[in-house]
């Protein structure tokens, strides 16, 4: 399973997140291969920058972020679907330690939904080994 280069751009750019070890790099790429191939991915039209950042980003967040994960993904799952993720992180409970994680990363979202971060999130969550989507 290849990788656009735009993916791998992306990733290397989130990497801040979860790429605190080789370990964690690895199970990362793992993992998103595993999301990207399986046939439960959720695509609307191409598999563009719009449908894979979301699942990149989210994923950077499960694997590099535990002690947070949990807990954004539970307020992902209650956020309005056309809210942008300025808007999510802007009215969100997180501590500020992990709003400093993510904000570089918000202009990155300015065209996307909550529901693009949404579409695969139980897929995300599955594979991640962690049961974080209630």
């Amino acid at each position: 399973l290849l990788f656009s280069p735009d993916e791998l751009e992306y990733m290397q750019k989130i990497s801040s997140i979860f790429g605190q070890t080789p370990r964690t790099i690895n199970r990362y790429v793992n993992i998103y291969r595993i999301i990207k191939a399986h046939g439960n991915l959720k695509v609307v039209g191409n598999y563009s920058k719009e449908e894979f950042m979301p699942i990149i980003f989210l994923l950077g967040i499960i694997v590099g972020c535990p002690a947070f994960a949990e807990d954004f993904m539970s307020q992902l799952s209650t956020a309005k679907d056309d809210d942008t993720f300025q808007d999510f992180i802007n009215r969100s409970l997180f501590p500020e330690n992990f709003k400093k994680i993510v904000n570089p990363f918000v202009s990155d979202f300015v065209y996307l939904e909550m529901s693009d971060f949404k579409r695969n999130k139980d897929l995300i969550s599955r594979f991640s080994f962690r049961t974080l989507v209630k």
